[in-house]
C-alpha cells in the first residue's frame, strides 16, 4: 500500500497538483493574515485624522472585503486540487 502512495508522489501530474495546492494555501493564508492588518491601518487612520477622506476609508474597507473573499476563493480552489489527488 505505501509503495503505491509513494509512487503517486513521483508522478509528474500529481507532483504538479501538490505544488499548485501548496502555492494556493500559502496565498490563501497570506491574505487571511494580511487583510485584518490592512483594515487595522484604515481604522487607525480614521481615528487619528480629524478631517478624514471618506473615499480612502471606503477603498480600504473594500480592499479588506476583496482580500477576504480572495482568500476564501483560493482555499476552495485548492480543495479542488486536493480532491483530484485523493
Amino acid at each position: 500500500m505505501w509503495k503505491n502512495v509513494a509512487a503517486q508522489f513521483y508522478d509528474p501530474s500529481i507532483k504538479g497538483m501538490i505544488i499548485k495546492s501548496f502555492v494556493l494555501i500559502v496565498a490563501s493564508k497570506g491574505l487571511a493574515i494580511g487583510s485584518p492588518l490592512a483594515l487595522k491601518f484604515v481604522v487607525d487612520a480614521m481615528a487619528a485624522a480629524q478631517a478624514f477622506d471618506f473615499n480612502y476609508a471606503m477603498y480600504g474597507i473594500s480592499a479588506f472585503g476583496a482580500a477576504r473573499l480572495a482568500g476564501i476563493a483560493l482555499a476552495e480552489y485548492r480543495m479542488i486540487y486536493v480532491q483530484q489527488i485523493i
